[in-house]
């Protein structure tokens, strides 16, 4: 499930990071660096601001923003090569413009994509089954239309597979996914359809590197926490091979990251 982010996904990120002050400065350079070429063209492209008394650079500024918001009043008209400056302008002032409302009116987007882009990839989930048998899952958090999926497979110490989960985002809040996740059963499957949290700790590199998790199964009514750990591109090749050795080997690892990681956690009451 290796998924490909296309140019306007990029465009899209990209657009998300720039600040509001940020596009106040833009705003600012495009009316002003307009104004300031209207006010410096020859008489025989803006006669209107040279020959007939608008003499300042105030009147500059205000065609300039008229062209921008495609008011045009009519009472300073281009001529000459200000025609052409005048087109990029209005064309520069909507684009801004279109930008600007998307930011306004797009917020769950916004996050969603910020959500996407610092939690999407593969994960390695060591946890304890409820018959006491150590398991992971190897896990796989991506966007999917206007939602993220979190879908995974499940393995034994001994490497063997026992299934597969499929869940989708329900509730998010800054660092906190619920995920609601249904589960293919096998004849020793303890997990059906319940909600997933995923408390998302640790940052590098403007992604999320690991998490602590809860999974509540409605229909077997028991509770599973455990760690997350995002899968390395090595880890990510054992884990989609047939190499069993490698695989176990693996699997023990986080065998005894879970170890202790559970050494950390309060005792129970």
């Amino acid at each position: 499930m290796n998924l490909r982010k296309g140019g306007s996904h990029n465009i899209i990120l990209l657009i998300d990071k720039i600040p509001w002050w940020g596009f106040v400065s833009l705003w600012l350079v495009l009316t002003l660096g307009f104004a300031s070429l209207y006010y410096v063209l020859p008489v025989g492209d803006c006669p209107t601001i040279k020959t007939l008394g608008y003499q300042k650079f105030f009147d500059a500024l205000y065609f300039s923003i008229v062209t921008e918001t495609t008011l045009g009043y009519g009472d300073i008209l281009p001529m000459g090569w200000s025609k052409f400056f005048v087109c990029i302008q209005v064309m520069g002032g909507l684009f801004l413009a279109g930008v600007i409302i998307t930011r306004i009116t797009s917020s769950h987007g916004r996050e969603l994509r910020r959500i996407d882009r610092k939690a999407s990839g593969y994960w390695i989930e060591p946890f304890i089954h409820p018959d006491e048998e150590f398991m992971i899952s190897f896990s796989h958090i991506y966007r999917d239309g206007g939602t993220l999926r979190y879908d995974g497979d499940n393995y034994y110490e001994s490497g063997t597979f026992d299934g597969y989960f499929r869940s989708k985002l329900i509730i998010y809040d800054k660092e906190v996914l619920k995920f609601e996740y249904s589960n293919n059963e096998t004849e020793r499957s303890k997990y059906v359809e319940g909600i997933l949290i995923l408390t998302f700790e640790k940052t590098f590199k403007n992604q999320w590197i690991q998490h602590s998790a809860c999974c509540h199964d409605f229909r077997k009514v028991h509770y599973t926490k455990y760690p997350g750990y995002r899968a390395t591109e090595g880890e990510f090749q054992i884990m989609a091979n047939d190499n069993l050795e490698a695989k176990v080997e693996l699997i023990s690892k986080y065998r005894a990251k879970f170890d202790e990681w559970r050494s950390h956690q309060p005792a129970r009451a």
